[in-house]
């Protein structure tokens, strides 16, 4: 997920940002599956989740 979150425009550290609020997401949500540090991978939809709440940050702290 790490690889396509980059593909998609994210730098690497923007990627890992996300991939870190969606498994605190998924960790919320119940999963506790996503609390191995060493787990890199999350569902597309936590991601998608976590990027639009990412992009609605960013241009509500452009107001």
């Amino acid at each position: 997920m790490y690889l396509k979150t980059f593909v998609l425009g994210y730098g690497t550290s923007f990627s890992a940002d996300i991939i870190r609020k969606a498994k605190k997401l998924m960790i919320e949500k119940g999963h506790t599956y996503y609390q191995s540090r060493k787990l890199d991978r999350v569902p597309k939809e936590a991601v998608e989740e976590c990027s639009c709440t990412v992009k609605k940050q960013a241009t509500e702290n452009k107001r």
